[in-house]
């Protein structure tokens, strides 16, 4: 039986739509006896002297087929060509025109989906963005918040009026209240006497040290009976909270923005919220993927020195997370010790200030005081990874979001393309494609069909 076919000389890869250019080299053919329409065996006349094994590609028209040529043979004075139907180029239209899910492709694809196609190596890449803290971890600066007994107590705080006071000023007020007798205009009884039988701390019922500054100038204090003005010292005013916020720019998985939004979760990507006092915070990368930066607000009970702090989307008015710390460090100056919520070894270890204060060594008193804090904080603060404070000063003074990054190998977009997980069209994307339980409808053998199944659930390239 005698035949047309076209013969070429192309390159292509084997899982490829692609078809031949050209009007390539036409001869009349043989079709051997038992061929296949898959699977034929040819002869041609090429002449005496021709050679024809360099072409590797025919279309036969007849059969409405591609074909590779799988080998070349002599027989006689005719060379014999044995085909096999390139199933993707002979049935590229009908291909194109089918929906499929679409599991990858390189022309289209949905950076949100985790591709796990790309292992992760083990390099590790940290960032961190900061800002400048008004917290401090030095008790001679942030500010003393105390409470105090005295004609016209109640006035901003029930029966105790509270007052803020710098370090200098909580000085200045303890120097006055222990200094000269006199000033209490006590004349019936002897000055060792009044010192042995009156303790004018006893009028401050609390006072607590907070690692920022409160308001603060010069004012009255009213203690007792008496009244001192005193630098430094001021009755609080604007309410008992302290109240900041704060604006963190949230790093991104340097690559990203290249290989997909995916990356800036985990296991690719992990937060935390470096929060001074507050401690550590663990920062769930869900909450953090669209959006570039996270807001923080933070306020503080200066009546009982409990802090909370609220994490949100900048814009956003719920707040994603909540957490409560001791900020506040006690600070004992008489037989009263305000407690509530704080740390009662923090106070044990600051008892030796009583006797130094009642002794009139003001500086010893206060310094002595001071140290103990500090060691008592040194003594209960917890791991460096916990969530919140213990009322103590060796928090890490710190703010802002520290990222790690774990980094993945390089990627081969044109031969694996990216994951899209959608349906489509075939004839809508171009390069590699591959499907998920395709079941394209061609008019072509079963066992043509199984191939092409088979190539598009395996991947191929559409050009």
């Amino acid at each position: 039986m005698s035949f047309t076919a076209t013969f070429y000389t192309f390159s292509k890869r084997i899982n490829s739509t692609k078809q031949p250019t050209g009007t390539g080299t036409s001869y009349d053919i043989i079709l051997k006896d038992g061929s296949s329409a898959i699977s034929p065996s040819i002869q041609l006349d090429v002449g005496q002297s021709g050679n024809p094994t360099a072409l590797n590609y025919c279309y036969i028209s007849a059969f409405n087929r591609y074909y590779w040529v799988s080998d070349w043979y002599f027989r006689g004075r005719l060379w014999e060509a044995r085909l096999k139907c390139d199933v993707l180029a002979s049935f590229k239209t009908a291909i194109g025109s089918t929906t499929a899910y679409v599991s990858r492709a390189a022309s289209s694809y949905d950076g949100d989906i985790v591709d796990r196609y790309y292992p992760a190596i083990a390099e590790n890449t940290q960032s961190a963005n900061t800002v400048t803290s008004e917290f401090t971890t030095s008790l001679n600066s942030g500010s003393y918040v105390i409470g105090i007994q005295g004609k016209g107590s109640g006035g901003n705080g029930g029966a105790v009026t509270y007052y803020t006071a710098t370090a200098a000023g909580m000085k200045a007020l303890v120097n006055y209240m222990l200094s000269d007798p006199t000033i209490y205009n006590v004349s019936d009884i002897t000055d060792e006497l009044l010192k042995c039988v009156f303790n004018p701390l006893q009028y401050i019922v609390s006072c607590m040290w907070f690692p920022f500054s409160t308001i603060s100038t010069s004012g009255s204090v009213d203690f007792g009976w008496w009244t001192a003005s005193v630098s430094g010292v001021d009755r609080l005013g604007g309410g008992l909270r302290w109240t900041k916020n704060q604006s963190f720019t949230i790093p991104k998985h340097p690559k990203a923005a290249t290989r997909g939004n995916y990356l800036n979760l985990p296991p690719f990507s992990s937060y935390a919220l470096e929060a001074g006092p507050f401690g550590v915070i663990p920062l769930d990368p869900f909450n953090l993927l669209d959006t570039t930066s996270l807001g923080v607000v933070y306020n503080v009970d200066l009546m009982t020195g409990t802090g909370r702090i609220g994490i949100k989307q900048r814009d956003h008015v719920v707040y994603l997370e909540e957490h409560t710390a001791q900020i506040g460090v006690p600070i004992q100056l008489g037989q009263n010790m305000f407690n509530q919520g704080a740390v009662v070894s923090a106070a044990s270890e600051v008892s030796g200030t009583i006797g130094s204060l009642l002794s009139g060594n003001v500086t010893g008193a206060l310094v002595n005081g001071l140290s103990a804090i500090g060691d008592a904080a040194m003594a209960t603060q917890g791991i460096p990874s916990s969530i919140g404070s213990n009322g103590s000063i060796s928090f890490n003074n710190i703010f802002g979001i520290i990222a790690n990054f774990l980094d993945i190998v390089d990627e081969d977009l044109t031969s694996r393309g990216r994951p899209l997980c959608k349906s489509r069209q075939l004839s809508g994307l171009s390069g590699y494609i591959m499907c998920e339980d395709a079941d394209p409808q061609i008019s072509c053998t079963d066992a043509e069909l199984r191939e092409v199944v088979s190539y598009l659930n395996g991947g191929f390239y559409y050009e």
